[in-house]
This record gives C-alpha cells, structure tokens and sequence, in this order.
C-alpha cells in the first residue's frame, strides 16, 4: 500500500494548550517514518481566508484529527452558536470515514478518568457526543514543561498506534530497524501476509465457484455484479486510500449477501481503522460473523484473523477483557499463527502489565512460529519498549534456525556419501539463515531424490536378479464419488471404458448440471489412473460412485538373472543327461553288434566254405559275400540306432554353455553383493531421513508435498506417521511387500507413508509404505 505525507490537525484552545500543541507539533513533525505534517494554525502567518473557513479547509484536507478538550469551552465565531473547535470537530466527524479522529480530555474536569459535565449547556452535550462517539484518553492538565512534554510523547504514541492500525500494519515506522539486520529468509518476514491473500483468493474462489456451479447464466452474471466486481473495485479504494468508498462497496455488498466472508472480514477490518465507538461496535459485529463463517468453511487462518480483529476492536472500546476473550480464541483456532499471539501480547501491554512473563513468552512463541514478525514488532509503536527483548529472541531464534540448517544441510551430505551418487553435490555447510527456505527446501528435495533414486536402483536390482515385489503387491483401488453438488445429475456420455489409462485433466465423461447446461468432468489427478469399474447408471444421485481407478503399475520387462541361471543350469543338466543317454545306448549297441558280427560272420564263412567244398563254389562265395554285406548293413543300422550326430552337437554346445552358465551365475553373484551393499545403504538412508523428519520446518515439508494426518491430504502426498501411532478409522495402511519381505521392516523414528487411494464415498484414505521410496508408475 502506498503511503503518502499524512497531515494532523490539532483542534484546541490555542491559549489553554499553547505549549502543548508546540511539543505535539514539534514531536510529530520530527518523526521520521512515517513523515508527518501537523496543520498549525497559531504559527502567526497571514491568510486571506476568513478565520473559520481556513480552519474547516485544513480540518477537510487532513487525515488526522487531535482533539485537545479543555475546562473551557472556547470563542464563539460570529454567527455561530459553537466555538471554534467544536466547529472543527464536527467538520471532521462528517468525514469520519477518511479522518481518523482521537479525543483527549485534560483538566480539572476530567478527574478519575470521567468527565464532570461542564455548566455549559452546549459543551456539556458535546461532552456527552463526545463520550458516546469515542473512547476518550483521558489526563490531568499539565503543570510544568516536563509534564508537557511527558503528555506530548503519550499523545504522539497514541497517534502512531492510530496511524499504523489505519494502514493495517503496511507501513514502516523505525529508522532503527532494516531488513538487512534480520538474519532470516525475505520469504519469512512476508511469507505470512502472502499466506493470508492466498487464502483470501481461495475463500473469494471457493465462494464464487460454489454458488455459480449450480446457477443459471443470469444468476452468475448477478453473482458478479454483486459481490466479485464490487469487491475488486473495493479493493482497489483501499490501495488508493479511499476508504469511504471502499467502506460504501462493501456495505452495498453485505445489504445483498449478508453472509459473505470477505465482505465481512475487509468492512470489519475497515471500521476498525475508522475508529470510533459507533464503528468499532460494527466492527466487533462483524467480525465475529466473519469468524463463524471461516469456522463452518475450515478456515481458521481466517478466523483467527476474524477474531484478531474483534480483539482490536473491543480493547479500542476500552472492554480488554473481553478483547483477551476474543485474542484467546484467535490462537485457539489457529495456534501456528504467530499474528494471534501478538495480538494476546497487544492487549496486554495496553493493560500496563509490561516487562510481564507472559508477553515475553507471547513473544518469543510468535517468532518462534513465524520469524517475520519480527519485522512487524519493530514497525508497531506499541511493542517500542519491547525492542531490546525482540532483538535478543529474534537472535535466539536464528541460532536455532542456523543449527536446524546446518543439521538438514548435514543430513542430505551424509546421505550423498552413503549414496555415492555422482550427480549431486554436497552442499556447504551454512553460516547464515537468509535463504533458509529456499535452501532448506532443495535440501529435502534432494535427500528425497537420493532415497528414491537408490529405492528405483534397489527395486531394479530385485526384479533382476528375479525377485519380483509387484506379484506380492496390493493395488488399492480409490472410488471417485458424486460429492460435489446438491442436485441429481444426468450423465450424457463416458468418454472412457474400462480399463482405460487416464491422464491427468483428461476428459471422463459430459453431464448435464441442473440449469440444463452441458458440462465436462475431468481427471484433475497428479497422476495417471486406470478405469477398473464405471457406474451402470446414467442417473447420479450425491454420494453415488461414479467411477473406481487403480494406480497402474509400472511392471517393465527386467532381465530375471535367476531365472537365466536356472534355465541355464536346466538345459546343461538336459545335456549331460542326454549325453549319458546316448552313451549307455551306444555301449549296449557295441556289444549286440560284436556278439552279431562275431555270429554272422563265423557262421556265413562256415557255410559258404561247405558249399565250396561240395562243389558250390559260386554259391559259397555268394554266401560269403552276402554274410559280410549284410554285417555291414546292420553295423550302419545299430550305429544310426544311439545318435552320433546328436551326441556331437551336445558335446559341442556343452563347453559354450558352460561358459555361459558361469558367466551368468558370476554375474548374478555379483548383482546380489551389490543388492546387498544397496539394500544396506538404503536402510540407512530411510532411517537417518526419518529420524530428522520431525525436527522439519512444516513449511519445508509442505512444500515437498510432506504432510501430516490432521492435513489436507492428495493422493501423491508424503504422510508422516509417529511409529506405534494409532490412526482413526478413515486411514487404512496397506500392507507392506518391499519393507516387509526385502528390507526387514526398517524405519525410522517417523515413517513416510505415501497416499495412493481415496474412497470418496466412505470418506477412506489409503496409506502405503512401499509407495513412499519406489515409484511404481
């Protein structure tokens, strides 16, 4: 927000409060940031403006009001029934929209902290206006220049508290203080107020898309008129300083839609920097609605700052123990919000209990929770005599960023010397917090790339050497339910089957909304999904199934080493067996064939050399010759009976598959060792990750997707589980294949779990813990 020269009219009797106004004009001219001008009008210089008109002039072009009443009620102009300063009072309080106003009542007349009504009838009705309208300071007329001075300095403090509530705390107040002397990341000192415009961006889209989802065109235009357009040109008068319109836009919104949440929140917000009790009482009313609203929506940054706000408003009306009730329920309702803690401190140190323990540990637990502030305690003029304290538990606190740095740097250069991986690179050890975020952020990506790069590696090394996990593994199956509308809903047409893969924002099927418009329904998944089942029914009631999915595995093709040693080992004993075989065959054969030569041979000889000698010579030889051809035929005959040739090839191929089987089997020796050496160093890992998981910094883990069981959970996300934690019904771990089977149940002090299914219609999430390291899809 843009600040530009604020300009303070003092309203006073000139000659009751002289010295005062020279030590309030001189304090207030003399501050430094913001730069402020007083309109001094007892400064004796000539104008040609009539008395009156002047002052009415420099009542309306100021931004501030100091209204200094006295025991006297002051010259009456001629022509009026009122004096001066009331003149100028009523001015301003007819711009109380662009002028903030503060009253301080001082004299005799105003003993005890109450105002003895003067017996004048006109400025004791003002008296009463007065009382009504504002929360009065109230102080005993100063009797010397040292008490003058003592009253100046409340006075100018009261104005700088005004001021900075005006601009919300967007603007800068001390020389004594830059943002180079804090030793703490830039997106810590303006993370949170970029948190809360997030979550106002959210709320206003929430808002919006939830009512125009089920609206007619007609309707969505109204619902831009009325509230999104007003809003932004609300917002854009804020930014100007145009306070008075931006108040107007947000009341014309909240007469047409009385319960929307911003609208609330921001005029709320408004009125309290307006001040006075008529707008602070609105205020209060306002916000308190606000609140309810964040409650019932699950916004409790929301209503913790709904609620910081009613603090503000009720100690300004001077009720501080009801602005602790309402400082109590901030916290209450968002106890990681350091700003709810400083408002607890703000109401008090404006109870007078400085220098007690329980602002310092207000203190020191907002910084504790969000460094930043820091930066806003310094600015505030109400924490001015805490800044020595801020200081030193802003120091403390960065000691103990530095040692948390320097132990998640520390973690993740352990982890790269466990690894051995050669692509990263150790990272030097911090000696500062100024990029912690940053810095602390890519340190965890990195030590959660380093596990899962040697849970991929590890996951490769088994289904290699063929110990396969995803025959063990349990696909949960999530349910994508109807629950999102009020109204019945037609399905026009699927634009999937059964067993389709779905990218994310992918087109799943077109509907028909209850205004008769066609409309896509789209996978708005991080990750791809497989269609396992489609609801039959065109006809979707709210909370009917509309489709189930699975998270498809990833079961590439590895090579399975054991498998080849086997097979291997399989066909080397096939050939030994055969060669055997052929053996023995061949033996048993031998020796038929030498009983059978010996038989044929002897006896065809014999017989044919009878015939010779019975005078057969031609029918002898003939015998002969036959008896030896047709040995030879039956040695040729039982010599193709045992299979040489077969027997060659086997002898042949068995010294080559020999080799091969010794290859292979060194091989997968050698890939079991470094399976080994793998499984060891993951293990490692984990539990060295593990341990230090809960010592991180929720908005580092957040930002890596790491979540706790009270978040808001996707499916993808890292859930972190205390060990023998019990869950509530609605969580269902899976059960575990890879740390169960293959790496003996190892963890850490936490355990990662990773989402991997949703059941919208029992409202069921499943956890898995081998999911958490190894990427199956």
């Amino acid at each position: 927000m843009a600040h530009q020269l604020d300009q303070i009219f003092i309203a006073s009797r000139f000659g009751e409060f002289a010295g005062l106004r020279n030590s309030l004009t001189k304090n207030i001219n003399s501050n430094r940031k913001p730069q402020l001008k007083v309109i001094n009008l007892d400064d004796g210089a000539v104008t040609s403006f009539p008395p009156l008109k002047e002052c009415l002039f420099h009542v309306k072009s100021s931004n501030f009001f100091i209204l200094l009443l006295g025991d006297e009620y002051g010259t009456t102009p001629s022509g009026y029934d009122k004096s001066y300063t009331h003149l100028e009072y009523e001015e301003a309080y007819k711009n109380e929209l662009d002028i903030s106003i503060l009253v301080f009542c001082i004299g005799d007349s105003y003993d005890n902290k109450q105002i003895c009504y003067s017996n004048n009838p006109v400025m004791s009705k003002w008296q009463k206006d007065l009382e009504d309208r504002h929360t009065i300071g109230f102080f005993p007329k100063p009797t010397c220049e040292k008490e003058i001075e003592h009253l100046a300095e409340k006075i100018t403090y009261q104005l700088l508290n005004t001021i900075y509530d005006r601009y919300f705390g967007q603007i800068t107040f001390s020389d004594e203080f830059y943002f180079d002397d804090l030793d703490i990341d830039e997106d810590d000192i303006f993370g949170e107020e970029n948190e809360i415009d997030k979550l106002e961006n959210l709320d206003r889209l929430r808002s919006y898309e939830t009512s125009t989802s089920k609206m007619s065109k007609e309707e969505e235009s109204y619902d831009y008129t009325t509230i999104v357009a007003p809003s932004k040109e609300a917002k854009m008068a804020i930014e100007l300083g145009e306070k008075a319109i931006a108040v107007k836009l947000f009341e014309k919104i909240i007469e047409t839609r009385p319960l929307d949440i911003l609208s609330n929140y921001w005029l709320a917000k408004l009125y309290l920097s307006v001040g006075g009790k008529k707008y602070l009482k609105k205020s209060l009313e306002l916000s308190q609605r606000a609140a309810k609203i964040s409650l019932l929506e699950n916004s409790n940054i929301r209503a913790s700052s709904a609620y910081q706000i009613a603090s503000k408003a009720a100690a300004e009306l001077g009720d501080f123990e009801e602005a602790k009730i309402y400082a109590d329920s901030a916290i209450e309702h968002a106890k990681n919000y350091a700003r709810a803690y400083l408002q607890k401190a703000r109401i008090l140190i404006m109870q007078n209990q400085k220098n007690s323990d329980e602002v310092k540990m207000l203190l020191e637990h907002a910084i504790n929770i969000h460094s930043g502030v820091v930066f806003e305690l310094f600015n505030d003029p109400i924490f001015k005599q805490y800044r020595e304290l801020i200081k030193f538990l802003n120091e403390q606190y960065v000691q103990k960023q530095l040692n948390k740095f320097i132990s998640i740097v520390e973690v993740e250069n352990k982890l790269i010397t466990l690894s051995e991986i050669e692509s990263v690179v150790k990272r030097p050890i911090p000696t500062s917090t100024k990029t912690f975020y940053e810095t602390a952020t890519e340190s965890l990506k990195t030590q959660i790339y380093i596990i899962e790069a040697l849970g991929k590696k590890y996951l490769q090394l088994l289904l290699e050497i063929g110990k396969s996990p995803y025959e063990e593994m349990q696909t949960p199956i999530s349910v994508e339910a109807r629950k999102y509308f009020e109204d019945p809903t037609d399905i026009e047409y699927w634009n999937v089957s059964v067993g389709d893969i779905v990218n994310p924002e992918q087109k799943l099927f077109t509907y028909e909304n209850s205004s008769g418009y066609s409309k896509s329904y789209y996978w708005l998944g991080k990750h791809p999904i497989r269609i396992t089942e489609i609801c039959e029914s065109d006809y979707i009631m709210n909370g009917d199934m509309l489709f189930k999915y699975v998270v498809p595995l990833n079961n590439e093709n590895y090579q399975n080493l054991e498998q080849e040693v086997m097979e291997i080992e399989e066909e080397l004993k096939e050939i030994n067996s055969n060669i055997q075989r052929i053996q023995e065959k061949k033996g048993f054969l031998y020796n038929i064939t030498s009983t059978l030569n010996i038989f044929l041979l002897v006896g065809g000889v014999v017989y044919g050399i009878s015939k010779v000698i019975n005078h057969s010579i031609f029918q002898g030889i003939g015998i002969i010759v036959g008896t030896i051809f047709f040995r030879n035929y039956i040695n040729s005959y039982i010599h193709a009976k045992w299979e040489p040739n077969l027997l060659k090839q086997l002898v042949d191929k068995k010294p080559n598959l020999i080799n091969a089987y010794n290859e292979t089997n060194k091989f997968y020796l050698h890939q079991k060792e470094i399976l080994n050496s793998v499984k060891k160093v993951l293990s490692e890992c984990i539990v060295l990750f593990e341990n230090k998981l809960p010592a991180m910094p929720s908005k580092i883990r957040v930002q890596c997707n790491i979540k706790l069981l009270g978040d808001k959970l996707f499916i993808g996300d890292y859930v972190v589980i205390k060990n023998n934690e019990s869950l509530e019904d609605k969580f269902i771990v899976q059960n575990s294949v890879i740390f169960t089977n293959y790496l003996d149940d190892i963890s850490g002090k936490y355990a990662l779990y990773k989402v991997v299914a949703f059941d919208k219609k029992t409202g069921t999430t499943t956890l898995s813990r081998d999911f958490s390291y190894f990427n199956f899809n």
